[in-house]
């Protein structure tokens, strides 16, 4: 070959090699996020890896959003809290090897979220203004208030978003699926314990998803003692764990059940006991006793207990005494 193309030819190859030299190829490293759709502020991880090269030995640029906010050798990771909801973060990572070949990927993190409510359905007396809780063997609903974005301002429907859920950590394939937005589970058998319902919400691309979890704490089942009036009923103001009465004085009390299953209410049955005699309670009025006091010269002290049991709920009795002091 002629000396003059020989030439030619090498400072051609060296500009071949230049040119790949500052090469950008993305698919050589990539770009790990976790969470992949982070919830509000919440801390969000990132972390390059690479099969090719070692990154250790590399520089490695983070840019945020158009700004480089980390650059040093061997920077794999890179920490931000997300924004607001439905806010998007666009992040790139390069990375330049000591050779000088110059690599980059980018991801573009969502901000989504869910809120879980959950109710029991178990009694309470009417108008009471507390939560009713659940109790052994009590049916439960977990509901799923999704915000997964589509653009700004504008979230998708429940119809377009798959639901998985999970008891316990145990996946609930029959009730998972795509628009079933809560789930309905009976309680264990324990007081004490708690149930941990956890779901995970993604949109059809697959491209959001967000997972919460709720922790709902088992009760026992409470009997709660009040003054009624024939007409207005329980007075919720105040419940008494023992009564001061005086002699020969006539009372009206109510037995409140608290977080019996209301699925099965109507076979909630209640009895009463004076000093573990049967007490008798007005008709259709099983909660109502009208008690009164015995004339006495001398102070002395009755047992009056309350029982509610549940015919078509074996794990639902409470048996409570009240002592009441009577007084001249």
């Amino acid at each position: 070959m002629h000396p003059k193309y020989l030439l030619k030819l090498i400072l051609l190859a060296s500009a071949v090699v230049a040119i790949n030299a500052q090469a950008q190829v993305s698919s050589k490293i990539q770009i790990g996020v976790s969470p992949t759709s982070p919830i509000p502020d919440q801390e969000v991880r990132l972390q390059v890896t690479s099969a090719s090269f070692d990154l250790s030995r590399s520089v490695i640029t983070w840019i945020k959003d158009g700004k480089t906010v980390l650059k040093g050798l061997g920077e794999t990771a890179y920490f931000f809290n997300a924004g607001k909801l439905g806010s998007k973060t666009a992040v790139e990572a390069q990375a330049e090897t000591p050779d000088g070949l110059i690599f980059k990927t980018s991801k573009t993190i969502t901000v989504a979220d869910a809120i879980l409510v959950w109710s029991a359905f178990t009694t309470v007396p009417t108008l009471y203004p507390g939560k009713a809780l659940a109790s052994a063997n009590s049916l439960v609903r977990v509901t799923a208030i999704p915000f997964l974005p589509l653009s700004a301002g504008s979230f998708d429907t429940k119809s377009g978003l798959s639901f998985t859920w999970y008891l316990d950590d145990e996946i609930k394939g029959s009730r998972s699926g795509f628009g079933k937005d809560f789930f309905e589970f009976r309680t264990a058998l324990t007081p004490g314990s708690e149930a941990s319902v956890r779901v995970k919400i993604e949109n059809r691309a697959k491209s959001l998803s967000v997972e919460k979890v709720i922790t709902i704490p088992i009760q026992p089942t409470q009997v709660h003692l009040y003054l009624s009036h024939p007409v207005s009923g329980a007075n919720l103001g105040k419940a008494y764990e023992s009564l001061s009465l005086r002699s020969g004085e006539e009372k009206r009390f109510s037995a409140q059940p608290f977080y019996f299953d209301s699925t099965k209410s109507s076979t909630l049955k209640t009895r009463w006991l004076l000093d573990n005699e049967s007490l008798p309670s007005p008709p259709q009025q099983e909660n109502v006793i009208i008690f009164k006091t015995p004339q006495v010269e001398e102070e002395i002290t009755r047992k009056i207990t309350v029982i509610f049991t549940n015919a078509r709920n074996i794990y639902q009795e409470t048996r409570k005494d009240f002592l009441a002091s009577i007084k001249p």
